[in-house]
């Protein structure tokens, strides 16, 4: 509970402009911002710019921050999300491949030795449309209509595109390696 309201004091003095408060902020939201940004990104060498366009984006709205409609790091989260999302619409156009030629990893039990950084380079080998949509759903937890607003498509097609998702982590890392991959 302390933390929670340290946390709650350090946002206010960041809302005033105290630097060392804003550094403090950055400081114990960076690692969890990198790791939800990395998920999200096709180009590992964009991350510093994406980070700093969250960043940016976070202090300039830290005072519309309300923490009685959820938590400061699932806002905060989800500004990283909406940004890292932008910028690969901006830096590559999507491509919409066929997810009937996977290439399959022969062996079934490779997911268990898997290191995450490993799930991760694998999961991301998934074409761009479908990856997204299992990211947010199944990684961060979002719902179908916040995909959709988030990434200007209907729900359905993020019900069609999460089916497709999964349908592809079961043909390309092994049949029973999504239940253990997300226990989904």
């Amino acid at each position: 509970m302390k933390d929670n309201e340290a946390l709650i004091h350090l946002i206010e003095d960041c809302v005033k402009n105290d630097r060392k408060s804003q550094r403090e902020f950055y400081e114990r939201t960076l690692p969890y911002l990198r790791a939800t940004i990395s998920r999200y990104l096709f180009h590992q060498d964009s991350i510093q710019d994406v980070l700093q366009e969250t960043y940016i984006k976070i202090y300039k709205y830290l005072k519309r921050y309300d923490s009685n409609k959820g938590g400061i790091m699932s806002w905060i989260s989800k500004i990283a999300v909406n940004t890292a999302i932008t910028h690969n619409n901006k830096s590559t156009k999507m491509k919409f491949e066929d997810t009937n030629n996977f290439n399959e990893i022969t062996w079934p039990n490779a997911i268990e030795l898997m290191t995450v950084e490993e799930v991760v380079a694998q999961l991301k080998k998934m074409p761009t449309n479908l990856y997204l949509v299992f990211s947010m759903f199944v990684i961060e937890g979002y719902s179908h209509r916040e995909i959709a607003v988030m990434s200007g498509i209907t729900e359905e097609v993020s019900r069609q595109r999460l089916t497709r998702a999964r349908k592809w982590v079961r043909t390309s890392v092994g049949p029973h390696s999504l239940e253990k991959l997300v226990n989904v």
